[in-house]
C-alpha cells in the first residue's frame, strides 16, 4: 500500500510539473536560450525530479506491474489543472478517455 500511495503522490507531482512547464513556456524564446531558466520552467524540472525520486522509492515497496499504471493518474490531474488553471476547454471524448485511464489504473493497482 505504501508503494501505491507514493505513486499517487508521484502522479500529482507529474501534473504539477507539467503545469509549471506550461506556465513557463510562454516566457521561453528559443532565440534566447537563457529564457529557459525562468522560474516556472526551473520549478517544473525540479518537481519532475522530485517525482522521479518518489518513483524510485515506490518501486522498492511494490510490483512494477501494479505501480506503473498509477503514474498515469497524472492524466486525471492534468485534466483538472487544464480546466481550473488554464481555462482550457475539454471535450466529452477527453473526459471519457480520462475516466477510462482512471478505471484501468484502479483495476491494475488493486489486482492483488
Amino acid at each position: 500500500m505504501t508503494g501505491v500511495l507514493l505513486m499517487v503522490a508521484c502522479s500529482i507531482l507529474v501534473a504539477l510539473g507539467a503545469a509549471l512547464l506550461k506556465r513557463g513556456a510562454d516566457a521561453v524564446d528559443l532565440a534566447r536560450p537563457g529564457s529557459l531558466a525562468n522560474a516556472f520552467v526551473v520549478g517544473g524540472v525540479l518537481v519532475y525530479l522530485a517525482s522521479f525520486a518518489l518513483n524510485v522509492v515506490a518501486f522498492r515497496s511494490g510490483d512494477l506491474v501494479a505501480l506503473t499504471p498509477i503514474i498515469e493518474l497524472s492524466l486525471v490531474w492534468n485534466l483538472a489543472v487544464s480546466v481550473l488553471a488554464f481555462r482550457e476547454k475539454v471535450t466529452r471524448r477527453t473526459i471519457a478517455g480520462t475516466l477510462l485511464v482512471l478505471a484501468g489504473t484502479i483495476v491494475m493497482a488493486f489486482q492483488q
